[in-house]
């Protein structure tokens, strides 16, 4: 997640996260030319500066249960003459939840030459307990618990194309060095191996295209992401296989406070990999990875409401399938989910809002508690 301009405010905390309040002059009797002045300059001010945020999120879904985040984020100044580019960024986060799951890593996200170079960097560990449903899309009614714990990097690196606005490519890496163990205790059909201690290296290309008018709350424009990534033993990898995703949304502003986003995405994988790394379905409603396979397809929309200058409403659908091979998903089950949900923008000049979403789909509910949108 990326993070816009640095906000000259006062501090409060909040049951949500830190929140930031700009101070603003009395309007009544200052006309609007000199408003639109004092708008320019503070805009200009902050962005001139950085600043650290600390940010405590609560943390709520059905892959690792509820617990708490906390993040400590330095919002870098902002330098580009482009004022399209996103802010640089970087941060400190880690979480606990009542799964006695645990998570710690940091990241950076940065541009360069006038957002015409875009740079990711992560790096983190993990130690998170979750459940096993198998593959495929049926048999969803029993589990296995298992313990997963993985060190990670991730470095992706991105060039504008020439004569072009919005499109970027380039190359990205993630390593994970993970151990798997099972609950051998628990009935479930066998599986190749209870417990799992392996490297994948996954190498590839990373093309991309970015036309939305904001980062955090996009009321219009698109934003599509292909990546083609290859784990070989040439680079480190104790597997073979490629993974394509294809990942597409598109935002239509319908009136005046009312958007609609679509997204459509694509997966598949190709070779012998570990489970934790197929195919999945992206959508709320059910733990992420309860539904695994070599394909995965799914269209989600969600109509987003602003009824308030702070506040808003969401509806969303979504569906999708899982299969061996693209040919075999029209013969799969259809995996549905829909929900609702309440929006806050908690800092008054950033569009980024807190939210709580409720899902419903075939086989389980859940709540999500989150930090901007889910696409």
């Amino acid at each position: 997640m990326t993070y816009h301009k640095t906000i000259s405010c006062l501090f409060l905390g909040c049951i949500f996260f830190t929140t930031f309040i700009q101070a603003q002059s009395n309007p009544s009797d200052v006309k609007e030319e000199t408003q639109e002045t004092i708008a320019k300059v503070d805009e200009l001010i902050d962005q001139s500066q950085g600043s650290w945020l600390p940010v405590p999120i609560p943390v709520s879904n059905p892959t690792v249960g509820s617990g708490l985040q906390l993040a400590l984020l330095y919002l870098h100044p902002k330098k580009n003459i482009n004022d399209t580019a996103p802010n640089a960024t970087s941060g400190i986060v880690g979480m606990y939840t009542d799964s006695d799951s645990a998570f710690v890593g940091a990241f950076h996200d940065n541009n360069f030459d006038n957002d015409r170079v875009r740079l990711s960097l992560f790096a983190g560990q993990a130690d998170l307990n979750l459940k096993f449903y198998g593959i495929g899309s049926s048999n969803q009614n029993s589990s296995i618990n298992y313990n997963i714990q993985s060190d990670a990097t991730f470095i992706e690196g991105q060039v504008r194309i020439p004569h072009t606005d919005n499109w970027f490519g380039g190359l990205r890496h993630l390593w994970l060095d993970s151990e798997v163990n099972f609950d051998a205790s628990q009935n479930f059909p066998p599986t190749s191996a209870l417990n799992i201690k392996a490297v994948t290296s996954s190498l590839g290309m990373v093309v991309s295209y970015d036309s939305r008018d904001d980062n955090y709350a996009p009321k219009q424009g698109q934003y599509f992401k292909l990546t083609w990534m290859k784990d070989a033993e040439q680079w480190g990898s104790d597997y073979e296989f490629t993974k394509t995703e294809a990942d597409y949304t598109y935002y239509w502003p319908l009136a005046d406070r009312h958007t609609l986003a679509m997204r459509a995405i694509t997966n598949d994988v190709n070779g012998d990999a570990p489970f934790y790394l197929l195919s999945t379905l992206r959508m709320r409603g059910f733990p992420t990875g309860r539904y695994l396979d070599n394909t995965s397809a799914s269209l989600q929309s969600e109509w987003r409401y602003r009824f308030l200058p702070r506040w808003g409403s969401v509806v969303f659908l979504e569906g999708g399938a899982v299969a061996p091979t693209f040919n075999e998903l029209n013969d799969s089950d259809t995996i549905t989910s829909y929900g609702f949900g309440v929006r806050w923008q908690a800092v008054r000049s950033k569009s980024l809002n807190v939210g709580i979403d409720v899902a419903y789909s075939d086989d389980d509910s859940s709540v999500y508690i989150r930090v901007g949108e889910s696409f």
